[in-house]
């Protein structure tokens, strides 16, 4: 025979199991939200293809050839300043294509490798 104290302790174990499994089943999504957020904010790697902008910064107290290199994304047009890792290479000019790869921390891209010239499509004949 079960006793009062019994019944009541194996409802409160059921009600403490089952308040669980609702609030798991209803914080998930927020979780999982939240992660596709960081990942839609480019937290990790991306490929962006866009315009380049080569612009040459003057400080004119401390003279130094320092140049901005700014990529408007082609899908989203927004502005990215590109960061090498090491020197920019050599032949890249204002109003290519190119496409790069790398960490996206809000308007700046540390890329993990040299940018490439973005394909360019196929004319056809008309």
């Amino acid at each position: 025979m079960i006793s009062k104290d019994q019944g009541s302790h194996e409802h409160l174990v059921r009600f403490v199991a089952l308040s669980f499994l609702f609030l798991l089943l209803f914080l998930l999504p927020f979780t999982y939200r939240e992660t596709s957020i960081a990942f839609a904010q480019n937290k990790n790697p991306s490929r962006i293809t866009g315009r380049l902008e080569i612009l040459q910064v003057d400080n004119f107290e401390n003279p130094v050839d320092e140049k901005m290199y700014l990529l408007e994304d082609s899908v989203s047009h927004k502005i990215f300043q590109l960061h090498f890792p090491g020197e920019p290479p050599a032949g890249l000019s204002t109003g290519s294509t190119i496409s790069v790869q790398g960490k996206v921390e809000g308007s700046e891209i540390y890329l993990d490798s040299v940018p490439l010239p973005a394909a360019t499509p196929l004319l056809k004949d008309r």
